[in-house]
């Protein structure tokens, strides 16, 4: 069964090439409405002053699909979709948008706050005959829409009071098919399916925001978090990375000068080992590494591997000079590393550049200065 070209379908987008891409896309997209058929989400009725949406008496509906996921099934996710979207539009003929809600998958609920017995009555018929329209002309009776309309006589002044009422039974008068039981399942299943899009929706927008969207390594904000974290019980080192001279290439076009940070960025991390972390630093074509279990001669040999294949790398010609301090030989604060594996960095690039330069190289040259005057 398919429906006609004129309801709207869901766009989607191929994000597997760029990670980011879809976490900017959720960030974008608002949460209390829902995108398919326009209508409030379910995120937006748990927002709601629930004194204020349902009034002191009133009616509400819940209405849901019967053989929804087998037309799914048979007939693909789009045409599903276009079913909704019809389904919405017929709600929002009968009844003002604002108190119509997309619950969960198949689900939407009418909030009429204030309605007497008669005109719920004559609303209802006319969403179900209009539903009964669209199932004789497109969906041949495989799919029936189902309702279960519940009364209320005092406030609802919470979701808890909702869904108490709902549990309860009272009041509530159901279609031929939306018993008790299969209305509870439904409810379990939307809340659980909430929650779980909701834990999802947390962790992509705690990894949108720690990610630099230029090198797709983290940020300066999550090493400040990992350094802080960090318990000082085993040896490491911090390399601090600045690129030489790529000003050059900004003068170019910044396009370029963003295609050489983001050139660095994948040869620093293709140089260190599993366990160590690279990060985007504060700035422009600032890096720091942070190697773990280390030695100070272990962490100059890598620091060098670094270096060299940075030098040695692709078509841009471009080097990098770095700062290097050891825990515990240099500092036991990683606020103090910091400090001077920067220091350490301003020393490689007085030096000429395109160099390592530890903290203790830096302690031994600043002591024969002193020696030599």
């Amino acid at each position: 069964m398919i429906l006609p070209d004129n309801s709207s379908r869901i766009e989607v987008t191929d994000h597997s090439c760029d990670p980011l891409k879809g976490v900017s896309t959720m960030l974008e997209r608002d949460i209390l409405r829902d995108p398919m058929t326009k209508l409030k989400s379910y995120y937006q009725f748990i927002e709601e002053d629930f004194k204020g949406l349902f009034g002191t008496a009133g009616f509400f509906i819940l209405f849901d699909m019967a053989e929804f996921a087998v037309f799914n099934q048979k007939y693909g996710k789009d045409e599903g979709d276009r079913v909704l979207v019809k389904v919405s539009m017929i709600l929002k003929r009968a009844i003002n948008p604002v108190h119509i809600y997309r619950m969960e998958g198949d689900a939407f609920l009418v909030v009429l706050s204030g309605v007497d017995k008669l005109s719920v009555g004559i609303i209802k018929k006319r969403i179900m005959q209009h539903f009964s329209e669209l199932q004789a002309e497109y969906l041949e009776g495989e799919i029936s829409l189902n309702y279960a309309l519940y009364e209320y006589k005092e406030p609802i002044k919470s979701l808890a009071e909702y869904y108490s009422i709902i549990l309860s039974e009272e009041s509530c008068q159901y279609s031929d098919k939306f018993k008790s039981k299969r209305l509870i399942e439904h409810i379990v299943i939307g809340v659980t399916n909430r929650l779980k899009e909701s834990v999802s929706y947390y962790n992509d927008i705690c990894k949108f925001a720690v990610m630099d969207d230029m090198t797709k390594l983290s940020n300066s904000k999550a090493a400040k978090n990992y350094l802080s974290r960090m318990r000082l019980h085993q040896p490491f080192a911090i390399a601090f990375i600045d690129g030489d001279g790529l000003s050059k290439f900004n003068a170019i076009s910044y396009d370029m000068g963003n295609d050489v940070i983001a050139h660095l960025a994948q040869v620093i991390q293709s140089s260190v080992r599993v366990d160590d972390h690279v990060f985007r630093w504060l700035s422009g074509d600032e890096f720091l590494i942070v190697f773990h279990g280390v030695t100070y001669e272990q962490s100059l040999a890598l620091s060098e591997r670094v270096r060299s294949n940075i030098e040695k790398s692709g078509s841009y010609k471009v080097t990098a000079s770095l700062g290097l301090v050891h825990y515990p030989t240099d500092d036991d604060s990683v606020e103090g590393l910091l400090k001077k594996a920067e220091k350490a960095n301003r020393a490689a690039k007085r030096l000429g550049k395109n160099r390592v330069v530890s903290w203790s190289q830096v302690v031994e040259e600043e002591q024969t200065y002193v020696e030599i005057t």
